[in-house]
């Protein structure tokens, strides 16, 4: 993780608990799937989970959970592994599985009629979603049977469709949509750079641009106010969190004190953001909350003998972040405690 934050971080090869627990200092831990390993990716206001989590067969399974029903396997499309990435306020979940053909493909699953394939055009071969809203309308990416990467939007009653594709750019991926419709993502440009791009509802794509001289950025993303959220930085410089509006453009978040680095990946409709932050060369990052008015926080870790680890990857409404907690043997799916 310290090498890049563009990277997922590395997890632990010790047993998970099987039951879910609260310590203590108010974090919950998810149990996850009698597996050895498990992340929280997103939680909707009714304090529903979704994430992915290894099960007892060493596959990687989207998980779905909450306090009343507990944790639920969501499986796959046929293949062995599985991921679900967002959960909306009507409890829509969206991610990706691989089918029987070992081929990632986006999935809209709903509580109910499950886990549902959403088709691609004529030729289409794979593709991931990222988020949806409480339209229902999905982001996410797919693959072309030409092998080009392309954002796309998809809502059941007018299909997946392609996100427009700046000029000189030979691949896009789309992370984040809000209410209005606008999307936020990247695309790779001709000379290999990674920029962050915001699409409005018009259609209308914008590279966002970078903090100072910084040759790369990704909008990882956006709430109903249109702020866009990622990461800055240069394959051999730091890399910074950052917050970003058409009105007033992208601002450098900071990072945790004593600390090199920080990613942000969620801001919710209260304006609170979540990420993590870390050390150059080390393997120890800690989940964070900024606000306005009191900047970036650090918001924990699970008690450890050996190397306490976090990071944040969504935030809902309330204030509530999830994400993963190291704490020196396990790799386990959390909710952080509410901070003021």
């Amino acid at each position: 993780m310290a090498a890049s934050v563009f990277t997922a971080s590395a997890c632990s090869d010790a047993a998970a608990p099987s039951s879910d627990t609260v310590l203590g200092d108010q974090f919950t831990v998810i149990g996850g799937l009698n597996g050895s390993w498990a992340l929280a990716r997103s939680i909707n206001s009714f304090g529903r989970v979704v994430g992915e989590a290894v099960t007892t067969r060493g596959q990687l399974h989207a998980f779905a959970w909450s306090a009343i029903g507990g944790i639920q396997d969501l499986g796959t499309l046929g293949g062995r592994t599985s991921s679900a990435t967002a959960i909306n306020e009507r409890s829509d979940i969206v991610g990706w599985a691989m089918n029987g053909n070992n081929t990632p493909r986006a999935f809209f699953y709903t509580f109910g009629l499950g886990m549902r394939d959403i088709p691609t055009p004529p030729g289409g071969i794979g593709s991931e979603a990222y988020d949806i809203n409480d339209r229902r309308t999905v982001v996410g990416r797919w693959l072309s049977a030409e092998g080009v990467l392309s954002a796309f939007l998809w809502t059941e009653s007018s299909g997946l469709k392609s996100l427009s594709m700046p000029v000189d750019y030979r691949e896009t991926r789309a992370n984040g949509v809000n209410e209005r419709n606008e999307v936020t993502g990247y695309g790779i440009a001709s000379n290999g750079a990674r920029r962050a791009l915001f699409w409005a509802a018009s259609g209308e794509v914008l590279d966002i641009g970078t903090l100072g001289n910084d040759s790369e950025s990704l909008g990882l993303g956006i709430n109903d106010q249109g702020f866009v959220v990622g990461v800055s930085g240069s394959p051999s410089g730091p890399r910074r969190a950052f917050r970003w509006s058409r009105s007033s453009g992208m601002h450098d978040l900071g990072v945790l004190p004593g600390m090199d680095w920080s990613i942000a990946r969620a801001i919710g409709n209260n304006g609170r953001i979540v990420g993590s932050s870390g050390f150059n060369g080390g393997s120890v990052e800690r989940a964070f909350v900024w606000t306005e008015s009191e900047g970036m926080r650090d918001l924990g870790a699970l008690p450890a003998s050996d190397g306490m680890s976090s990071g944040a990857y969504g935030v809902n409404f309330l204030g509530k972040a999830v994400g993963f907690s190291w704490n020196g043997a396990t790799f386990h799916a959390v909710i952080f405690p509410a901070l003021p």
